[in-house]
């Protein structure tokens, strides 16, 4: 037997709903003998547990609520439901954006969904039972196709256009922390929980390399980050550590330039001993290219002051730095503006200029902003905080 979790009575109706998924309409029927005949007269289902319903005094028309955070319209005559309002039933972990004007939403319910923009609704969905969606990549200039990491360590990559899975890899014993994709497509890296990083052939699914540098501390891989003025990229792990790469993807070779390593007070935020192998309790570690500056890596995390760090890494010097008001907790830059976008673990999106140092603050969540991205191509600025995320345009 599965729970019910609403009754609604009216008119000789009776509405039941719950765990099954199913919104079932009964009619109830009195006789002279006192004897009662219930008759199920019509059943609707669901993409989820229903939580919640109402309906109008004639009991035709309605709307329904489930626990995935969808709101439907029920039209019992026409026998017919229709989604008005889409949601997500658990954490984000990431947002992705295409070249086109959708964007994925990974979800801790192992749930990959597809937004519209205009009009802001849900179109596809991918799920997978047996682990969390950690984590999600658009490859470049293909709003078709789109990759997963999940917390079992596979990469599935979809398909939209004929909604289906074309690959599955498992390149990763632990959950993957990170996706991105080479600025050409070619090749597509990935980190995991605990400092693996892998990079793949984005055609065959082949493992081209596993980088096991960041390994030894066993954190995980925050940031993965390609250059868009030279042929660098760089891997930031958990424990502050930063590495820069020169890459020929072509010949498939990759070296190592450059090593950073930030350092960091023996006491947490919170004035606890500091657990060097527990990273959870710390602001996480961000770094990116500059796509203003050539050589110039921004750079975040926990250390002796709350700010971002302008680090030159060819001249191999600190050239300035920014101060912040709150440990930051999501990163980017919205370069056509000259602004940086900063989430912090006190629900606040920031907007901070980047050559001057000048902030706003904007307020939109109710917990932890832990993810924080321009999406160019509509110039938008996209925060997530638990189960919601939220769209900001950039007018300037």
């Amino acid at each position: 037997p599965q729970e019910i979790d609403i009754l609604w009575y009216q008119n000789s109706s009776l509405l039941s709903g719950g765990v099954s998924k199913n919104l079932k309409l009964w009619n109830i029927q009195n006789s002279e003998a006192d004897d009662t005949t219930v008759i199920l007269h019509d059943e609707l289902e669901f993409d989820a547990a229903i939580v919640s319903c109402v309906m109008d005094e004639q009991m035709s028309l309605g709307i329904v609520g489930t626990t995935s955070g969808t709101l439907w319209y029920v039209n019992w005559e026409d026998k017919t439901s229709i989604r008005l309002v889409g949601g997500h039933p658990d954490q984000v972990n990431d947002i992705a954006f295409s070249c086109g004007d959708t964007f994925a939403v990974a979800i801790e319910d192992g749930s990959l969904r597809l937004w519209n923009y205009e009009p802001l609704e849900q179109a596809v969905q991918f799920q997978v039972v047996s682990a969390s969606c950690t984590c999600l990549v658009f490859r470049p200039d293909d709003s078709t196709r789109v990759s997963a990491g999940y917390g079992d360590g596979t990469i599935r990559t979809f398909d939209l256009s004929s909604v289906s899975m074309i690959c599955k890899m498992a390149p990763h014993r632990q959950a993957i922390s990170i996706l991105r994709y080479s600025q050409n497509g070619q090749v597509l890296v990935s980190g995991d929980s605990n400092g693996l990083a892998s990079v793949i052939n984005s055609e065959t699914g082949l493992i081209m390399r596993v980088i096991s540098d960041h390994k030894k501390s066993a954190a995980a891989v925050t940031s993965l980050n390609f250059s868009s003025l030279s042929p660098h990229w760089l891997i930031a792990t958990a424990d502050r550590r930063v590495s820069v790469w020169a890459a020929d993807w072509e010949t498939d070779n990759n070296k190592m330039i450059s090593w950073l390593s930030f350092p960091a007070p023996s006491f947490t935020p919170s004035g606890e001993p500091l657990d060097k192998h527990n990273f959870k309790s710390l602001p996480p570690s961000l770094a990116l290219f500059s796509p203003l500056e050539r050589d110039t890596i921004l750079y975040t995390g926990y250390g002796l002051l709350q700010e971002i760090l302008f680090y030159n890494f060819k001249s191999k010097e600190t050239v300035r730095k920014i101060d912040l008001a709150h440990w930051a907790t999501a990163l980017d830059i919205i370069p056509n503006s000259n602004l940086i976008v900063v989430g912090s673990h006190d629900r606040l999106v920031t907007i901070v200029d980047y050559t001057s140092g000048t902030f706003q603050d904007y307020v939109a969540h109710a917990d932890e902003v832990s993810i924080a991205r321009y999406w160019e191509k509509n110039n938008v600025v996209c925060s997530g905080s638990g189960a919601a995320i939220a769209l900001w345009n950039v007018k300037v």
